[in-house]
């Protein structure tokens, strides 16, 4: 596979710059040493900065020049056994957690406009929002912790103290605990050779479920799921995880964010404060239809719009719906998480900070063997993956080389 990459002096490079040819392309190689040493620096660096950067980066620091095509074909190639590796990569135990964390969540990819449509259509803004403007990346998570019992209070101080207040001692030594043998990945949904698609979410949820009992064989720990309430997500869970018990927590900091929505239709701004206060310590003593039941009084005995109305009606069927799911009081005591930090920092981290930089737009291909190897990289993954696909790529290129077998033959000796 010829890149197009150049390994020459400084003197040199413009000299050499009409009469290159690939390195690969003058030993007649199909795939060289050099070349899957090419690919494995400047897809350790694409995974992390833009592929402009990685140019850049590996002419001014190596001399190699080459060009941003030669970079995404490369990232794709590689991409192409990501699947086959994560198949090949069963999770390994980690005895020192607890219980099993899973989460997932959704993250749109900004994705480059067709081919065939005229550029003016970007500018008409009578139509609405651009369609397909971004395609929905799910991002999946899985680790193993400790438990870490807080009280309502201790949960209520942290939310609501400023970032400027200094830390008591008690909570400077009650360090947060962090995720165990924590593992990421994400997908979109795209077509397969049929034709057919296959669903981001038939992808990440079967691999959660498998990490789940690669982690756990035995079955002894407990499984904690934590998302928000998306339905389709939680059916996924239920799905994957199959018979094996597990407790399913709503993410605590989306439901403050429908409570914040109640305050600012119900509330006067002075009160969305003291207000919001008390809607959270309820909450967090495990009040969830005691509250729900106090709004919807609130909607009957005071004159307000019917739009406001309904709103406050379908906040308070989303509660109802997810009572068994926000017993905050018994998470608190047990020691579970209640926020969904680690998947949001994973779609952060994962999505935005490579895919969703200024002026970036992917087609899906792309955009899912960024993702692929970039989960590789973030699970600190790489070596073993190169490592993997070199193997792969010599058992390819040359099949049978398995068939000979090395014999000791004889050395007739000088008369």
């Amino acid at each position: 596979m010829a890149h197009g990459v150049r390994c020459t002096g400084n003197g040199e490079r413009e000299k050499q710059a009409q009469e290159y040819i690939p390195l690969d392309a003058r030993l007649q190689l199909p795939e060289s040493a050099y070349s899957y040493l090419w690919q494995e620096w400047s897809q350790a660096l694409a995974v992390q900065f833009s592929f402009e950067q990685v140019v850049e980066v590996l002419g001014h620091l190596l001399g190699w020049t080459t060009g941003v095509s030669a970079l995404e074909r490369s990232n794709r190639a590689m991409a192409e056994l990501a699947a086959d590796y994560w198949e090949q990569t069963p999770a390994e135990p980690a005895p020192k957690g607890e219980f099993v964390v899973v989460s997932a969540d959704g993250k749109g990819v900004p994705m480059r406009k067709p081919a065939e449509a005229p550029s003016i259509q970007a500018h008409d803004g009578h139509r609405g929002p651009p369609k397909d403007r971004k395609k929905m990346a799910i991002v999946g998570a899985v680790y193993d912790a400790q438990p870490q019992v807080r009280t309502a209070e201790q949960v209520l101080h942290s939310l609501f103290r400023s970032p400027l207040e200094p830390k008591t001692p008690a909570e400077a030594a009650e360090a947060r605990k962090k995720p165990i043998a924590k593992a990421v990945r994400a997908s979109l949904t795209q077509a397969a050779a049929n034709d057919e698609k296959i669903n981001a979410r038939d992808v990440i949820f079967p691999w959660l479920g498998e990490q789940v009992c690669q982690r756990d064989p035995a079955g002894i720990k407990p499984v904690v799921v934590v998302m928000d309430g998306q339905v389709c997500l939680w059916g996924d869970a239920r799905a994957a995880l199959g018979e094996r018990p597990r407790v399913e927590i709503l993410d605590f900091l989306h439901v403050t964010e429908k409570l914040w929505e109640l305050a600012h239709l119900l509330d006067e701004p002075a009160q969305h404060r003291i207000r919001m206060n008390g809607y959270i310590f309820l909450l967090l003593n495990g009040q969830a239809q005691e509250l729900t039941v106090w709004f919807r009084q609130e909607v009957k005995t005071r004159p307000l719009s019917p739009a406001t109305r309904q709103k406050v009606e379908a906040v308070c069927n989303y509660f109802e719906k997810n009572w068994e799911r926000m017993r905050y009081d018994q998470y608190l005591a047990t020691g579970y998480p209640i926020a969904s930090g680690v998947i949001e920092g994973a779609c952060r981290h994962v999505v935005k900070d490579r895919l969703e930089r200024t002026g970036m737009h992917w087609t899906v291909a792309g955009a899912q063997a960024m993702l692929q190897l970039r989960c590789i990289a973030i699970n600190q993954k790489w070596e073993d993956f190169t490592a993997f696909r070199v193997q792969r790529e010599s058992e390819r290129l040359y099949p049978h080389t398995t068939l000979y077998e090395i014999e000791d033959w004889p050395i007739p000796q000088a008369a």
